[in-house]
This record gives structure tokens, sequence and C-alpha cells, in this order.
């Protein structure tokens, strides 16, 4: 793993650049990951790409058109417009390898586990022209769910490979969306946890809903068509022709908030009857249960449901969505404690002790600095000094498993220059890894 800086505009925007390796299920690729440095100032969340690296490749061929992109988001940022979450966009023709435009979705962070880039600003995911329309039409969440499940990384693969297939169907017009008049509610999200769905809608958006509700309340159905929490544990995923309940998780995880990427309601007779659809949730509600809801979404009001014989549990809360994490460095000093070599017969000279415990800060801080890992950690490094003997270096770590960030750091630390002791001289130094364990 390498890193540098690219200057984009002097004094404005940087980008930093990390090369690395990425999992895509079996196989494992080559990615160059740009963050950038400078859009914050101007009220605009930062920006993460990953492109893929052409195979048997040092060089980052699409490095240019990185730059465009970022550069072009700087432009409109300096006249106040801002990318956000669901955000979808679209490319000029020509940039990341093609001669078609490219459309690209911005994803709340949260949602993706990045071993090479910090949980802040905003995640760019670049998609397929047709998966753009397919998004625009039946929302993000349907095909980033697909590509998770072709590329066996939930919620969605992280890295652009202008190579791959796209998962846009031309039997997507067979959705039941489709039958449906719809609703793209920004900020909001659908998931389900137990035997209840719950619908998550931001009161910024209550003045916006209150007239497009007065669109819907004759029509025979309407779905609100939302995104994923950035805590969910599963992603619902679905295709044409699919006729079983299909979602993509993380290896190994617990799976308790399942999300889906729309809530549909049609109108029904006598007890509620809803689950899972597609990769959302459908309901059929009698005329007052339906037109309860649709009251609640046009005032800002209470709506629940409890589970029934046929039919999940549906909740609707109003609650601002989660917020996009800032920058959190990946090494913030919390302090050292001198065990041995310093009390009524001091081994070492205390000035020569001090200056040599801050070079052991530096040099951890420098391991780390261009690291990135999540959950965070905090870190105990424990350093002894023997006459005649090289420095000796172990650590820990809380919650307390091995991490490959640590690797090679007891070996950078005892290669620091140390005074000469006449006895033992040790000292721990503690530091809060990426936010630190909580």
């Amino acid at each position: 793993m390498a890193k540098r800086t690219v200057p984009l505009l002097p004094g404005q925007l940087n980008a930093h650049v990390t090369t690395h390796e990425a999992a895509a299920g079996d196989a494992v690729i080559s990615c160059a990951t740009w963050c950038t440095e400078g859009l914050a100032a101007l009220g605009h969340p930062e920006l993460t790409l990953t492109l893929r690296r052409p195979d048997g490749s040092d060089e980052d061929t699409l490095s240019l058109d990185a730059i465009r992109f970022f550069v072009g988001v700087h432009a409109t940022a300096t006249e106040g417009r801002a990318l956000g979450v669901g955000t979808l966009g679209e490319f000029p023709a020509g940039l990341f390898d093609g001669s078609e435009p490219y459309g690209f979705v911005c994803v709340h962070p949260g949602t993706a586990r990045d071993p090479v880039a910090p949980a802040r600003g905003l995640r760019v995911v670049v998609l397929h022209r047709d998966e753009l329309a397919l998004a625009s039409t039946c929302g993000p969440r349907r095909v980033l769910a697909r590509l998770a499940r072709a590329a066996r990384c939930a919620p969605f693969p992280t890295w652009w490979d202008a190579g791959r297939p796209s998962v846009a169907h031309a039997d997507d017009t067979g959705s039941m969306l489709m039958e449906a008049t719809r609703l793209r509610v920004l900020q909001a999200a659908a998931w389900r946890e137990g035997d209840a769905v719950t619908l998550r809608v931001s009161p910024a958006t209550r003045e916006g809903l209150r007239a497009a509700v007065a669109q819907v309340r004759e029509a025979p159905s309407f779905a609100l068509v939302v995104d994923a929490p950035a805590d969910a544990d599963a992603w619902l995923v679905w295709s044409p022709g699919q006729r079983n309940v299909s979602a993509a998780s993380r290896a190994g995880g617990a799976v308790r908030k399942v999300a889906g990427g729309f809530v549909l309601v049609a109108r029904g007779e006598g007890e509620p009857v809803g689950g899972h659809a597609e990769d959302g949730f459908a309901f059929a509600f009698d005329d007052e249960a339906r037109g309860a809801l649709l009251d609640a979404l046009a005032t800002g009001g209470a709506f629940e449901r409890a589970p029934g014989p046929r039919s999940m549990g549906l909740r609707l809360v109003w609650e601002a969505p989660e917020a996009l994490p800032e920058d959190v460095p990946a090494a913030r000093y919390r302090g050292v404690e001198a065990l041995a070599g310093l009390g009524a017969h001091p081994t070492v000279d205390r000035e020569a002790f001090t200056l040599y415990a801050r070079a052991v800060c530096a040099e951890i801080d420098a391991h780390f600095a261009e690291t990135w890992a999540e959950p965070g950690h905090d870190l105990m490094v424990h350093v002894e000094l023997h006459p005649k003997r090289r420095p000796s270096a172990s650590v820990a770590l809380r919650p307390g498993f091995a991490h490959p960030t640590v690797n090679g750091l007891c070996a950078r630390v005892e290669a620091v220059p140390a005074p000469e002791v006449t006895g033992p001289a040790v000292f721990r130094v503690e530091f809060a890894l990426w936010g630190g364990a909580g």
C-alpha cells in the first residue's frame, strides 16, 4: 500500500491517493482510492472515490478523470451547490474509460467498511448509464444491492471497474414498482427489525411530502422509494425472475436490521397484508389505515400498525438521518506513563528519556497516518530499555483482537535511537486509534 498527495487546486483542494488491494469475492484486485481535502472549507462534504487499476499496471490510468471530477465538484461547491446522500448525477462522456457517459450516486460512508478510507464525507459510487436510469426510477438501493450480490461485497463494492457488466435488466420494467405511483424521498430509510418495518422520514422533508401526498391519494398504489439506514446489517436484493426473498449481508455478522429500498402501499380490504416484496416492503391496507398513513405523511404525525396474522407491523417515525461523520485522526495521543527508570535512583537521564518518549510517539503517529480501519481501537505500546540491549516493544489492543495495521509497529518503535541506561527504564504510551474503542 502506498499513499501520495495530489494538489488539484493549489491552496484550495488536494486529493490523498492510496494504491492498495481489495477483496472482490475470491479475487484480489488493485485499486486507487482518492480522498479529497478542501471541500469541507466550502461547507461541502469531502468525497471518496475508488477506481480499479488495470491488472499488471502500476499506472493509475484514470487519475485525470478523478481530478476532473473533483475539480468540477469544487467549482459547484463555490456556487453553494452540494452533493448529498442519495444524489444521482451523470459524468461527461469519456470519463472513467468509457465512450458513453457514466453516472454516479453518493452514499453515506457508514454503509461501507473500507480499510484504507476513513468513514467521512460521502462515498462516490460510479454506475453504468442504464444503472443510473434504474436508480432514478426505482431508487439507488436497488442498484447497490445488486452490485453487492454480484461482487459478494455488502453493502456494495466500493470500487469502480469499467469492465464489469451492468446489473440493470431489460425486464426491470416488470417490477411491481413500475405499477405504483412512486415518490422518491431523500433522507428517508426503511428496514425490518423482528416482525415490524420501520419507515424513518426526516422532518426536513415534511413540506415537500405534503404536496406529494396530495398527488397519490387517489392512486391504486403508491411507493415511497427510500435509502437504507447507515447501521443496517443486511440489504434486500431482487432481480427480474427472482421468486424468493434474498438479502446481501456482511460475512460472519449478526443480522438485526434488514434494509429495503421502498415501502409500497396498495388498497386492500379487511385485515392488513404485508411483508417483504422484491427488494422492499409492500402492504395492502383498507381505506382507513391507508388514509391514516397518508395523513401522517402529510402532517408530520404518527402512524403505527401492529403485526397481524398476515402482515408485518409498520411504524412511521420522524427522525433526522445519520449525520455524515467528520474526519477522525488515525491516532490520537492519550498519555505516557514511566514505569521504571525515573525513581529515587534513576537509570536514565530524565530529559533524554522524555525526548525519546516523544520520538516514539511521533513514530507511532507516522505509522498510522496512512491507515484506516473500523471500529476504533485503544492502543497501548510498552517499551523497555536495558543496558547493552536494543529496545524492546510490545503492543496491546482493545477490544483485544489483532489487526493488520499494527504489523511492523514494534519494529519501527525499536528502531528509534534510544538513550543510554544503567538499568531498566520502562514506559508505556496510549493512543486512541480511529476514534478509540468507545
